[in-house]
């Protein structure tokens, strides 16, 4: 399963992981969540946040229909860390960690 950002003709941005299960006419997606008040601040960076989609269902697999969706891509980099950061998933670091002997003091 492989994690994609939805765009919905609401204007929503679902991000979730794309079931393996396929459909002709939609998208199963599960553990989605709702990317929401994001913008680009001065210094170029992105601000966003992550909240429930559709709250009031039970948890599980949701089916969206092909005619509701604009596009559906790859996030990028920074979103799917926040993604697996928000949904408990473990994140691999982004930076090198330091060779023994760099550590050492002295």
């Amino acid at each position: 399963m492989s994690v994609k950002l939805i765009r919905l003709l609401s204007g929503e941005e679902l991000i979730g992981k794309e079931s393996d299960d396929i459909k002709a006419d939609g998208y199963i997606i599960l553990d989605e969540v709702l990317l929401v008040g994001y913008q680009m601040q001065q210094n170029h960076t992105m601000q966003f946040g992550f909240g429930p989609f559709s709250p009031m269902c039970k948890p599980g697999p949701k089916y969206i229909n092909r005619d509701l969706i604009v596009f559906v891509s790859e996030p990028n980099d920074v979103l799917l860390q926040g993604y697996n950061q928000f949904t408990g998933r473990i994140v691999t670091p982004t930076k090198e960690i330091l060779p023994a002997k760099e550590l050492i003091i002295g």
